[in-house]
């Protein structure tokens, strides 16, 4: 009986062991925040927002009374122009710790409206610390974003969108996202991940808005949305099929392209198109964050939100060759305009897959400072099926 007590017990204590080893991988699963766990794969979305500390919330926050008012701003800005103005204050944990920092916006006087933007600590003493400034954007704006970075918008007066252009039509058309740093105390430019259907965070967020009130209902569709990348930069007609992820609860998705012949003559080449959800949310709408194939690739540069494209341009990688050409390389500028064009070329002209390297100028419109843009390679081969492309997020600059 007591053998039997003492195997009971110890049943007992490994089922209990069991139990907790089991609700602790649950717990983990769900993340402690009821969502579901993206089934397209294990990795951390990159359009996820930080989570590091608790302490720091995401966006505009309210500011101090003591410092909300622009005027208590004006002693303290360095106004260059006597009819400059402080126009708005916003404040955030740009630096992603607890403390706020100060955004503050100035406005100049002039047709071009001219902004300049300073993001300050230690707000609330009598010598708040300048961290940063950007000046001279043209009919500027500036924000707190949803992920604590700082967005900016102007106008690039020499872009295609603007250039001749009278000033009753000029349109915002650059956007730069600058991230601060907890351990320096600096801001450096970033990129934003986003290929399409935007470019940069600022264009995200306001076309989240927009989605959130009813428009663009297919950017919250992996699938269309990849089909409308695929229209965009590649060709129309190809074939869209889901690999994995874009459910409602998925915050990554992948979806292969193929551009078979009609005819056949051969199994197509795939380019994979993987996209997440804007900020890690399960109701953002889908970016596409890489364009890849396993059959050709740019090596250098690579995606990265602070990978600066070199002017000019060398992009190296590898592919098949059909003629001695393994694609076309462009750079693309803010607006998605080809500034830039390479041949990437079979170095011996005879092999069926090689290394290339290629370099190239390129004339960007925006000359005082980095834009976010893309290098692609394209290639096209001797049939319909031997067609795809790889895209690589950069900045760009002048």
């Amino acid at each position: 009986m007591k053998r039997f007590l003492w195997q009971r017990n110890h049943w007992f204590i490994a089922l209990s062991l069991l139990f907790l080893l089991v609700f602790s991988l649950a717990a983990c699963g769900d993340n402690g925040s009821g969502k579901p766990s993206s089934t397209a794969g294990a990795h951390t979305s990159p359009l996820s927002t930080p989570s590091s500390n608790p302490l720091v919330k995401l966006g505009a926050q309210p500011c101090p009374d003591k410092v909300k008012d622009p005027a208590h701003w004006n002693p303290i800005i360095p106004t260059p122009l006597p009819d400059a103005r402080v126009e708005r204050v916003s404040c955030g944990n740009l630096l992603n710790n607890p403390s706020l920092q100060a955004l503050v916006t100035v406005r100049n006087p002039g047709s071009d409206r001219l902004l300049d933007v300073y993001v300050y600590t230690n707000i609330t003493s009598a010598h708040p610390t300048q961290l940063f400034k950007v000046q001279g954007l043209n009919r500027g704006k500036a924000t707190i974003s949803t992920y604590n970075t700082l967005t900016t918008a102007e106008v690039d007066l020499h872009s295609s969108l603007n250039k001749g252009q009278p000033p009753a039509k000029l349109t915002l058309d650059l956007f730069r996202e600058f991230r601060g740093f907890d351990t320096a105390g600096t801001f450096v430019q970033i990129s934003f991940p986003g290929m399409f259907p935007d470019l940069t965070r600022w264009q995200a967020e306001a076309d989240q808005e927009k989605v959130n009130h009813g428009q663009d209902s297919w950017k919250l569709d992996a699938v269309k949305v990849a089909k409308r990348f695929a229209e965009k930069f590649l060709l129309a007609g190809g074939t869209t099929t889901l690999i994995s992820g874009g459910s409602p609860h998925d915050l990554d998705a992948r979806v292969n392209l193929a551009f078979p012949s009609p005819g056949g003559g051969g199994p197509p080449r795939i380019t994979q198109v993987t996209l997440s959800r804007l900020e890690g949310n399960a109701t953002g709408i889908w970016e596409v964050t890489a364009v890849e194939a396993d059959w050709l690739f740019i090596s250098s540069p690579q995606s990265g939100p602070s990978t600066r494209s070199s002017h000019p341009v060398t992009v190296t990688g590898f592919g098949p060759q059909f003629e001695a050409q393994i694609g076309v390389v462009w750079v693309l500028d803010h607006l998605y305009n080809k500034i830039g064009q390479g041949f990437a070329m079979a170095p011996s002209g005879t092999s069926p897959s090689t290394n290339f390297s290629v370099t190239f100028p390129y004339t960007a419109s925006f000359q005082t400072g980095a834009q976010e843009g893309i290098v692609e390679l394209l290639h096209v081969g001797g049939a319909s099926f031997d067609f795809g492309a790889v895209l690589v997020k950069v900045l760009v600059n002048p």
